[in-house]
């Protein structure tokens, strides 16, 4: 799911990066294609059209990135909860085991006990 949404919001960014340099800017015919190219390909309103769809993208761009930040929490979050969850046993482990001390031999700490 996290890989999907990352390249969904690659391709958004793309897409909104070469919707913004095709949009005529201020200074007439200083746009990547130039402000006449525009206007031919979307004919006389097209520059509202981009600016439209500009809005779009941007808000999908917005979308994706707090879907991008909740996902990554949600996973953090759990692997926090199985990381404290392992950190207990390995304790509750560690405790038990120096509790009862274990020999190699079992009658060799009852006899060197005996003979003192």
């Amino acid at each position: 799911m996290l890989t999907l949404l990352i390249v969904l919001y690659v391709i958004v960014a793309v897409i909104t990066v070469l919707i913004v340099l095709m949009q005529s800017s201020k200074a007439a015919g200083m746009g990547l294609f130039g402000g006449s190219s525009t206007d031919s390909v979307l004919g006389s309103g097209g520059a509202e059209i981009l600016t439209k769809i500009t809005g779009i993208f941007a808000i999908v761009f917005v979308l994706l990135a707090f879907s991008i930040s909740y996902t990554v929490s949600k996973s953090r979050s759990k692997l926090d909860k199985s990381l404290e969850k392992a950190k207990a046993e390995q304790m509750k482990m560690q405790e038990q085991q120096q509790e009862k001390p274990k020999s190699i031999l079992p009658g060799l700490a009852e006899s060197s006990n005996t003979s003192n």
